[in-house]
């Protein structure tokens, strides 16, 4: 849930942001509002009614996550090339995201629910030195979504004012745009369909708050569970890898072969929480045209 609060902490007014921190209170959940800031404050404070994932994500124990930068030299920067900063359109992170085919992205339903299309989706953003350009997708058409597992699914275009290159004397044939050829560098997340085990290694990369790409790669990051349960309306299983407020929609990568497992969501003590990948591909297959599902990368899937 941090894409919710996330966005409602950053940039809307306090009025503003208050009356729409209660619109989801009360649309999520069927509690009656309750008061969430006082008078005059920018901060939402957290219901006594409200469970606590709502409002957190969970370092589980020792804080692991680091930069992306310090994981240059190691094949886990290469399996995170394709997570993505996921940015309303005046520019403000709030959400992970992940690309999944040359024109597909993926992030959690609960991240934009309210919003649409309008949003945009950033490869790269490893650091933020000054006239820094990474490659941005505009949202085209949100094809699927579905709350119990928490996913949406967007077809993209390369936006136009993503990054500035200079214009070449003579531009080879066949040559691509500097985009296309940084984006095309990034790759794509292969979607893990077959069965996952209890204590599996696992990665977890993405932009908590909104930050430059960060990465918990350490021995403590591992599936807790494998067998579903429902947990705030979604089918959910537990791992225990370092996550912050906007990692929402981040994949949760097995460590040996760089593929989804998992779709991270939300947090409670001592764990975080996910859909199984492969009950988000079974709801994608249902929802979208054969040709979209075909572009999807899957593994293991039977």
């Amino acid at each position: 849930m941090a894409g919710i609060i996330s966005r409602t902490n950053v940039f809307f007014s306090s009025k503003i942001r208050t009356a729409f921190a209660v619109a989801i209170l009360t649309g999520l959940t069927g509690m009656d509002p309750v008061a969430l800031a006082a008078p005059g404050s920018d901060i939402i404070e957290q219901p006594a009614n409200m469970p606590g994932w709502f409002f957190e994500r969970r370092i589980v124990g020792e804080n692991n996550l680091e930069k992306i930068e310090a994981a240059k030299s190691s094949k886990y920067y290469d399996m995170t090339r394709p997570i993505a900063l996921v940015k309303d359109l005046t520019g403000q992170g709030f959400c992970t995201g992940w690309r999944v085919a040359e024109d597909l992205f993926v992030t959690n339903y609960h991240c934009w629910e309210f919003a649409g299309c309008d949003l945009v989706f950033e490869l790269d953003y490893e650091t933020a030195r000054s006239g820094e350009k990474h490659p941005q997708f505009s949202c085209v058409e949100a094809l699927a979504q579905n709350e119990k597992f928490d996913y949406a699914i967007y077809k993209v275009k390369p936006a136009k004012t993503a990054i500035k290159t200079p214009k070449p004397a003579k531009k080879p044939k066949g040559l691509m745009s500097d985009l296309n050829q940084s984006a095309d560098d990034s790759g794509v997340v292969t979607m893990w369909g077959g069965a996952i085990a209890v204590g599996q290694p696992l990665i977890v990369s993405g932009h908590p708050a909104a930050r430059t790409k960060e990465i918990d790669r350490s021995k403590d990051c591992k599936i807790n569970t494998i067998a579903p349960e429902e947990m705030g309306g979604r089918m959910t299983i537990r791992h225990t890898c370092d996550t912050e407020g906007g990692s929402s929609g981040s994949p949760v990568l097995d460590r040996k072969t760089g593929y989804a497992v998992a779709l991270h969501w939300g947090g409670e003590d001592g764990y975080n929480m996910a859909i199984p990948m492969n009950l988000v591909l079974d709801d994608i297959e249902k929802n979208v045209d054969a040709e979209t599902f075909a572009k999807l990368s899957i593994a293991g899937r039977k």
